[in-house]
């Protein structure tokens, strides 16, 4: 399980940041971001990573998307991978 944490995290924090284009509204149906927020966490947690490493992923993965946004992300990502959210 390491392994694929320790791959993931490297993998979102070895890529430039650049804002993602297409992400307007923020999570909208165009918005890139939150479907590769969406393939990290549930890779992760697919694979056995405990719940707060895989959001530590889908942090960094958003983060890569928006670097400009700081506040209210981790929150922003639990809305979106809840159970209850609609896609």
């Amino acid at each position: 399980m390491t392994w694929s944490i320790t791959r993931l995290s490297s993998m979102a924090a070895s890529t430039e940041s650049e804002p993602q284009a297409g992400c307007a509204p923020l999570g909208g149906p165009d918005c890139a971001c939150r479907a590769a927020v969406e393939r990290a966490f549930a890779g992760m947690t697919e694979s056995g990573a405990p719940y707060d490493s895989a959001l530590s992923v889908a942090v960094r993965v958003f983060r890569h998307h928006h670097p400009e946004l700081q506040t209210g992300v981790q929150e922003l990502i639990e809305q979106w991978i809840s159970p209850e959210s609609v896609h």
